[in-house]
C-alpha cells in the first residue's frame, strides 16, 4: 500500500492509502515493511507519473500545490497565485498558541480548521489570539515569532512527551489522544517501520510497544504487510 496522509476525524486518527484507510486504534497490530518512497501528488490530483520522490512529492507535484505557495508566507509580501490571494483576503482566519509541554507556538489556519490544526500536531493545548483576514493573521504571527517558536520538530515533542502542562491557559487537548493513559509504558526509541502493537496516537507520534514512529516522515512510502 502507498501512504498518502493521515487524517483526524475529531480525535480518531486513520492512515490514509491507496488501498482504503486504516483507522488507528489502540491495541491495533502493526506489521509493515517499508519499501520506496513515491509522490503523493497535490491536494487534488494523484502524481500522474507516480515518480519515485525524495520527499512526499516531486519536483511537478510541489510546484502545481497550491499550498506550497502559502506555507512560508509572513504576510509581508504575497507569492500567490490569484485565486490563493483572493481565498486569503476574503476568508476568516485564526493565529494561534499551542504548546507541547513548556513549548508555546504561534500558528495560523483556516477558521474552520482550528481545532483540527491543533490535534494534527499533536498539541497539549490550543488557544486562539486574534482573527483577521489571512494577510493580517500572518502578519500577527509574524510579530510573535520574536517571542515564540514557530516550528516544533518531533525530537522536541518526544522531549515534552510526558509533561502534562498548560502554559497558555489553552483548551484541553491533551486528554482526549487515543491511549495516553499508556504513556507510561512509553520508550523512547525511534523505529522505522510501522511494526507494533499501538499503545497511543499524538498527533504524528504514533507511539508502539517497542518504540515510536514520526508518521510525518513515513508518507509517501509504499508499505508491504508481512
Amino acid at each position: 500500500m502507498h501512504l498518502i496522509g493521515v487524517k483526524w476525524s475529531g480525535f480518531n486518527p486513520s492512515l490514509l492509502t491507496d488501498k482504503g484507510q486504516i483507522q488507528l486504534k489502540v491495541g491495533l497490530k502493526l506489521n509493515y515493511r517499508k519499501g520506496k518512497r513515491f509522490c503523493i501528488g497535490t491536494k487534488d490530483k494523484p502524481c500522474p507519473k507516480r515518480s519515485e520522490a525524495t520527499g512526499i512529492q516531486c519536483a511537478e507535484c510541489r510546484k502545481k500545490d497550491k499550498f506550497n505557495e502559502c506555507v512560508k508566507c509572513t504576510g509581508l509580501d504575497c507569492k500567490g497565485s490569484k485565486d490563493s490571494r483572493e481565498f486569503c483576503y476574503n476568508n476568516k482566519f485564526y493565529t494561534y498558541l499551542v504548546n507541547f509541554g513548556d513549548i508555546v507556538k504561534v500558528g495560523v489556519c483556516y477558521h474552520k480548521r482550528a481545532q483540527e490544526r491543533w490535534i494534527e500536531q499533536g498539541a497539549d493545548n490550543g488557544k486562539i489570539i486574534y482573527e483577521g483576514n489571512g494577510k493580517e493573521a500572518r502578519l500577527f504571527e509574524t510579530k510573535l515569532k520574536k517571542k515564540y517558536k514557530d516550528k516544533v520538530y518531533i525530537k522536541e515533542k518526544v522531549a515534552e512527551l510526558m509533561k502534562n502542562k498548560n502554559p497558555i491557559g489553552g483548551v484541553n487537548l491533551r486528554k482526549n489522544y487515543p491511549g495516553i493513559k499508556n504513556l507510561a509504558k512509553f520508550k523512547n526509541k525511534k523505529l522505522g517501520e510501522l511494526n507494533g502493537v499501538v499503545l497511543c496516537i499524538k498527533g504524528p507520534l504514533l507511539i508502539l510497544d517497542k518504540g515510536w514512529v514520526n508518521l510525518n516522515e513515513m508518507i509517501g512510502y509504499e508499505f508491504h504487510e508481512e
